[in-house]
Formats: structure tokens, sequence, C-alpha cells
């Protein structure tokens, strides 16, 4: 079964979705790892809100989590599933507990990539806003970019280097 049946078997993509980049970068575990290495993605869905998230390349992962007054420091990883496709796992130190799901950290939670995937509002290039350094400032729920969060900090926004993610049209 392919990435794009898979797709279409079980959900329909969100509108705004690029189904094309989406299935390209999910589809071998070489493109999702690439997708992710060492860059900084932002995702925002409702129960989370806006979440940052630096990818350094060899496994370490800098979460900048709304409310938090510091950085939750992990581990990533990208296989094959059990169905045979990729799936992104994480595992956030063990003092951590996900406010959302109640799950403490300090052990392995995977999802397909596909799915994971859906949630990046936007990519950029590196960790450009110094989360393996530490916490920027307290981050809010709302809905926001790079270029805000960059502004707060006092960032040069036009430094950030934007990849693209399945938001884009």
């Amino acid at each position: 079964m392919s990435s794009a049946h898979i797709l279409s078997a079980s959900a329909q993509a969100p509108k705004g979705i690029n189904e094309a980049f989406l299935i390209e970068n999910s589809a071998r575990v070489s493109k999702v790892k690439s997708y992710y290495a060492g860059n900084t993605v932002m995702s925002y869905n409702k129960p989370y809100g806006t979440q940052v998230e630096y990818f350094f390349p060899n496994g370490k992962t800098f979460l900048w989590y709304p409310g938090n007054r510091d950085v939750v420091r992990g581990e990533w990883k990208v296989n094959k599933g059990k169905d045979g496709f990729p799936q992104t796992c994480f595992r956030y130190q063990a003092n951590s507990v996900n406010p959302y799901t109640k799950v403490p950290g300090g052990k392995w939670q995977c999802a397909q990539s596909i799915y994971i995937m859906f949630t990046d509002k936007q990519r950029i290039k590196g960790d450009a806003l110094g989360l393996s350094k530490g916490l920027p400032f307290k981050l809010s729920k709302r809905k926001t970019s790079f270029k805000r969060l960059a502004k707060k900090a006092k960032l040069d926004a036009r430094g950030l280097r934007y990849l693209p993610t399945a938001q884009d049209k």
C-alpha cells in the first residue's frame, strides 16, 4: 500500500495541505529524517497550541512548549512502523509530563510521520531561535509565526531561512 493510499484510505488531508508534498516527504524513513534533521519546526493544533521544536541531527530535540519555564529536552528518531510506513518517535525527559494527555516523559512515543507533518505550520533551517541554549521567553498557546517569535526574542527575523512544509501551496 502506498503512502498516498494510506492517506486517502484513512483520512483526507485537512484543507490547505499540499498532499503531494506531504506524501513525498513522509514516504521513506530517509525523507522524514532529512525533513527534520537540523531544522526548527513550528506546529499548531488546538489542544496543545503552538509548539516549536529544534531537531538536532544527532537525535536530540529541544521543545518549546506553551507555558513552560524551560525547554523540554528529548530525543527523536524515525523508523519503519509495523505497518511499513515511517513513524517519528519522541522521548522527552523523564521529569516531564504532557499537559494534555497526562503521559509522563521518559518513554518513546511514536506516530506515523505523515500525521505528525499535518500540524507543521512553518519550518526553518537550523536552531535560529537558540532552543538548544534555552528558552527565549514563555510561549503562548496562540497561533503565531517565526517572524513574530524572532521579533519578541529580539532576533533578526530577516536571517530566518524558511523551508517548505505541507502547509505551503
